[in-house]
């Protein structure tokens, strides 16, 4: 008998280990079986498919056209501005909706090269301006400025550059009328590229230009105008910072001269690409990292609160394993609370999705969605009417029986979640992450057998 007790306890305790293995990989089922989803605490509420939206339009020709920037009149009218392509050639383009999506007109500018606008404004008086990079009318690439009336004509169209790579980034209006652009220059200043300044009035005429950088890259990426009517501009910046790329704030009186610069990111690569201000004089900037911490292949969203002054309020990275998450847009709300916008993979790899977040005043996110349309969709830029709250964006699309590659894309209002979270978010698993998940699960299970074992 006493021979036989180790033996009984031997088996008992196979016998819980192979209870314990069951669990483990029920546990494992039971994670796989929940529509490919994990849940993290995060206080907000998980992702929400959408599709619906109260309209969407395209517009396009027979090549990769695309949407990049996007202004509203005082009366509700939409322009959006950015490249149609039609028999191998890009070129400027501006299309005008009224408030309920009615298409008005289009027009496009450019000549024998590739040429085409990234942002777009209005003053009081309905004229439209928009900037780009035009390449037909000069051996280099140089600078545009294009002045519409409210009924699509051409007023005038001015370009400002020198032998080298120079571009028009980001465009806004003072109340003045005075036009202030954020473009790039490698024609002057230090080597590489340069931040430019340009400033011109309402007839056309060139007041000022200033002229900022380092030596290494620093690619103008956004522009605003504060409540005394200095001009903020915002730059990816290599020449200074915490080494890779930061993002660099900029400000400037409204006659060019600097006031004060700063930056801010990590020792990687961190590129901003939007930047609004709200109602406090704050400044939110979106973009992408390749922080190590949060990314193990590609991009991660990030979106940064900095004061007036320029100091760092908060900020907040995230974003799936090793997919592309991009952030490159930024809207506010009159109660101060920030609508971050982007496209992602995370959703369905390989297939690009329009991605959403809003975020509280303070930083905590509230909510997240994505907008499928079943192939590539892009946004590229965001505006909220603060009357009215809604929402406009404006991007690419390819997720239709288009005939041609991309179509310039504007949604307004998608469906949106509701902000009553349930403190989770959830997201996709890929193939890696259930091994992740199935190694995870292993290793619990030796942990216990080797703990079992000792007992």
């Amino acid at each position: 008998m006493d021979g036989l007790l180790p033996c009984i306890k031997y088996f008992q305790r196979e016998l819980l280990i192979m209870n314990l293995s069951r669990k483990l990989l029920l546990v494992g089922a039971l994670l796989f079986s929940l529509l490919g989803f994990v849940a993290v605490p995060r206080g907000a509420t998980g992702i929400t498919r959408s599709g619906g939206e109260e309209w969407m339009r395209t517009f396009g020709g027979a090549g990769d056209d695309s949407a990049y920037g996007i202004a509203m009149a005082e009366n509700g009218d939409i322009y959006m501005a950015g490249k149609y392509v039609d028999e191998g050639n890009a070129n400027c383009c501006v299309v005008k909706y009224n408030s309920n999506g009615v298409y008005q007109w289009n027009r496009t500018w450019g000549g024998a090269s590739t040429d085409y606008l990234y942002d777009i404004a209005v003053d009081g008086d309905n004229n439209v301006y928009a900037v780009g990079i035009v390449r037909s009318f000069n051996t280099s690439n140089d600078p545009v400025l294009l002045k519409y009336d409210s009924n699509g004509n051409l007023a005038w169209n001015r370009s400002y550059g020198g032998a080298d790579y120079d571009f028009s980034h980001d465009v806004v209006v003072s109340e003045q009328g005075n036009v202030y652009i954020a473009a790039a220059t490698s024609s002057f200043g230090p080597p590489n590229i340069n931040v430019m300044l340009l400033i011109y009035n309402s007839s056309g005429d060139l007041i000022n230009l200033t002229i900022w950088g380092g030596d290494g890259s620093d690619n103008p990426k956004g522009i605003v105008l504060d409540s005394q009517g200095d001009v903020i501009i915002m730059c990816e910046t290599s020449s200074f910072g915490a080494g890779g790329a930061d993002v660099g704030l900029l400000k400037f009186n409204s006659t060019g001269s600097l006031l004060w610069n700063t930056t801010w990111g990590s020792s990687t690569l961190d590129r901003p690409e939007d930047m609004t201000i709200d109602s406090d004089g704050n400044l939110l900037v979106s973009g992408f990292t390749y922080h190590p911490d949060l990314a193990t292949a590609d991009e991660s969203f990030f979106l940064a609160k900095f004061n007036g002054s320029g100091y760092i309020e908060w900020s907040s990275q995230w974003g799936s394993w090793e997919y592309m998450d991009l952030g490159t847009s930024v809207g506010v709300y009159p109660d101060g609370s920030i609508l971050f916008g982007g496209y992602t993979e995370w959703y369905h790899a390989g297939i690009v999705d329009i991605y959403l977040a809003k975020f509280s005043p303070t930083g905590n996110q509230l909510w997240e969605t994505t907008w499928d349309g079943g192939d590539r969709d892009t946004i590229h830029e965001m505006i909220i009417d603060q009357a009215t709250l809604d929402l406009f964006l404006v991007g690419g699309t390819r997720s239709s029986t288009f005939t041609h590659d991309e179509q310039m894309l504007l949604v307004t209002n998608p469906d949106l979640p509701s902000e009553v979270g349930d403190g989770y978010d959830s997201f996709p698993v890929s193939a890696t992450d259930f091994v992740l998940i199935g190694l995870g699960i292993a290793a619990v299970g030796i942990l216990a057998r080797m703990s079992i074992k000792k007992a």
